[in-house]
């Protein structure tokens, strides 16, 4: 770590803890210099590492390590598992993409029927300037709710800004509208080609990632996918608990 970054931070410190504040406060205020020190590197997201792939269920199942209720982890049998929120899929929908905007990754995940709904890939991306939420036109920020693809754009179609290929979204939707919620152009789409990653928060309002993951997406990625932009990180239940009354999928809609 360099010796300027460990001065200003001892420094940050000390002026601090003369004004009496605590020190939790003073280590958080401390790490909020880290972006300006380390823009590129802090919360680089998009391109900052491979995309995970989970090869079969198992391999996924097994990656939980017996943290879903109901589970045994390596030992035993496998319940099958599917996310939460996910009120219901139909069966001709082999996959759902869901972005966990917090945690700055995107799960590909794949309908495998009364086997459940497991992730077959873990991608990070990249979000919003000024996070997550969208309501107003400008505002930097990425939606939260449930979207679908509207078509895909290739390469030879886009400026170099968005890499090789983009899935505009159907943002604002009718629920966005009710909600008074403006703004257009929100895309999932990748790196320039010339940039490996970006930092976390660098859109405005688009999902980022990198090109090598988004030319592996182009046949899970069809016109009328869903994408679900939600808040928090998934977490799994028995697939039992998952209907099949056509097409529904639920995220907390804010």
């Amino acid at each position: 770590m360099p010796n300027a970054f460990l001065h200003r931070l001892a420094s940050h410190c000390r002026a601090l803890r003369r004004s009496g504040q605590c020190a939790t406060v003073a280590l958080m205020a401390s790490l909020s210099i880290l972006p300006s020190i380390f823009p590129t590197l802090t919360f680089a997201q998009a391109g900052s590492r491979p995309a995970q792939y989970f090869e079969s269920p198992q391999t996924f199942y097994h990656s939980l390590n017996g943290s879903a209720p109901g589970q045994s982890g390596l030992r035993g049998t496998m319940e099958p598992l599917a996310p939460v929120d996910v009120l219901a899929l139909a069966p001709s929908s082999r996959y759902l993409l869901w972005v966990e905007l917090e945690q700055g990754r995107l799960d590909v995940m794949e309908n495998l029927g009364d086997a459940g709904i497991v992730i077959r890939k873990r991608i990070p991306v990249s979000i919003g300037k000024q996070g997550i939420g969208k309501r107003t036109e400008g505002d930097k920020k990425t939606p939260i709710g449930i979207y679908r693809v509207q078509q895909f754009l290739q390469d030879n179609e886009l400026d170099d800004f968005y890499g090789i290929g983009a899935w505009p979204l159907d943002y604002p939707n009718a629920f966005d509208k009710l909600q008074s919620r403006t703004g257009h152009g929100i895309w999932l789409h990748g790196l320039p080609k010339a940039e490996e990653q970006r930092p976390f928060l660098t859109s405005e309002g688009c999902v980022i990632f990198d090109n090598i993951s988004l030319a592996a997406l182009t046949d899970e990625i069809g016109t009328g996918a869903t994408l679900l932009l939600s808040p928090a990180a998934t977490t799994a239940q028995p697939a039992a608990g998952v209907g099949s009354m056509g097409e529904r999928v639920g995220v907390a809609q804010q």
